[in-house]
């Protein structure tokens, strides 16, 4: 055996082969490493090339961030992905060429690119119908962007009474003030009955 540091050459009646029970980080002076089949551990922020390596599992502690210079990230699809561990989120590609997220409760959402352009909050009251009728003035100073409207419970209600809602909303521009306004109005599914009010998120966004 040939002593390499943590590693070493082995000759056999099969041939030369190399092993390696540790990874040196490139500040420390290494070459760039391209056959290592599993990088773990790796702190203090500390860099490395990998160059030409399959079926790569890397894990980053302390984190540390990774950077990618220079060349395109290929991420494969998948038709179904298992739930991460706890306190991970997981990101991957569908067969509709879209990007979800999913956290370790198994809950999935696509990632969009989008823009928060106005947050707001509405009282939908109990008893009455429409719920909610009314005009959001200045949502937007474009009247030509693709925008989408999000409405929901901003938080739960104290009452207990069971509630159910639907939203229906128009944009109009105000070319007098130039800004685009949104008109909500919410209807009652289930009433929860007069004095049971709730309070409703609004949100306008900028895809």
């Amino acid at each position: 055996m040939l002593g390499l540091g943590a590693g070493g050459l082995a000759l056999s009646s099969s041939g030369l082969s190399a092993t390696w029970s540790k990874v040196t980080p490139r500040s420390q002076g290494t070459s760039d490493i391209k056959s290592e089949t599993a990088l773990k551990g790796l702190t203090d922020g500390n860099s490395f090339d990998i160059e030409g390596m399959s079926n790569t599992l890397l894990s980053v502690n302390d984190g540390g961030p990774i950077n990618i210079q220079n060349t395109e990230l290929s991420i494969e699809e998948v038709s179904s992905v298992a739930s991460p561990s706890s306190g991970f989120n997981k990101l991957y590609f569908k067969s509709d060429d879209l990007l979800y997220k999913q956290d370790s409760d198994g809950n999935e959402k696509l990632v969009e690119e989008q823009v928060e352009l106005y947050t707001t909050t509405v009282t939908a009251t109990g008893g009455s119908q429409p719920a909610v009728d009314t005009t959001i003035t200045g949502i937007s100073p474009t009247q030509d962007e693709s925008l989408t409207i999000d409405v929901y419970v901003d938080s739960d209600p104290s009452f207990n009474a069971n509630y159910a809602f639907n939203y229906d909303y128009s944009l109009q521009w105000d070319d007098a003030n130039s800004q685009l306004d949104l008109l909500l109005t919410v209807n009652w599914d289930t009433d929860p009955g007069s004095g049971n009010d709730v309070t409703l998120r609004v949100e306008v966004n900028k895809v």
